[in-house]
């Protein structure tokens, strides 16, 4: 589900799209063939004019073939361009990159100093899943680590890299920092 109505009205009126040409772009940037089969079997296929508009407007790299004078559109052939991704989507890799940018790197406990990021690819993987290339969500999470942890931790981090996404823990700091939640959180390995 969308996580923020206001924010996703805003990236529709700012990109000056449809929420269909959304959809189209957000399937064909994530190449997700299974929803983009499950859409074609529910509505039989995507608008031609939104298409269209999206590829005049620069959001899409046609590399249809023209057969018998006419054009053919094949969904999997499209490229969604920069215009949008930069918006919109993230790597995966410059994700985990800026939020290790923002997480403390040590945490302690009984006063000794232990790393608190020691990842590797299982940690990338992780957080995609969390994001699934989505910026704002991305931005979200990285603003509530980074805010947090200046207000509250004095540097040092409660958990591991691990440990925070998978517990979603941004989601306990957004609460602390509202003021509904608990910012002493504790630290558990």
């Amino acid at each position: 589900m969308i996580d923020n109505i206001d924010k996703y009205v805003e990236l529709l009126c700012d990109l000056e799209i449809s929420e269909h040409q959304f959809l189209i772009l957000f399937l064909i940037s994530n190449k997700d063939e299974k929803n983009i089969i499950r859409y074609k079997n529910t509505f039989k296929s995507f608008k031609i004019d939104e298409l269209l508009d999206l590829i005049d407007r620069g959001y899409i790299e046609d590399f249809g073939i023209v057969r018998d004078n006419k054009q053919s559109f094949n969904i999997y052939d499209f490229l969604v361009t920069d215009k949008f991704k930069e918006v919109v989507t993230i790597d995966k890799d410059d994700a985990i990159e800026e939020l290790l940018s923002v997480y403390p790197k040590w945490f302690e406990i009984k006063g000794i100093k232990v790393p608190a990021i020691n990842y590797g690819d299982n940690v990338t993987k992780m957080y995609h899943d969390v994001i699934k290339n989505n910026r704002i969500k991305h931005q979200k999470i990285v603003s509530i680590t980074k805010e947090y942890h200046e207000k509250f931790t004095k540097g040092l981090a409660q958990k591991k890299i691990e440990d925070y996404i998978s517990g979603r823990m941004w989601i306990l700091y957004e609460e602390a920092l509202s003021g509904s939640g608990n910012n002493d959180l504790g630290t558990v390995i």
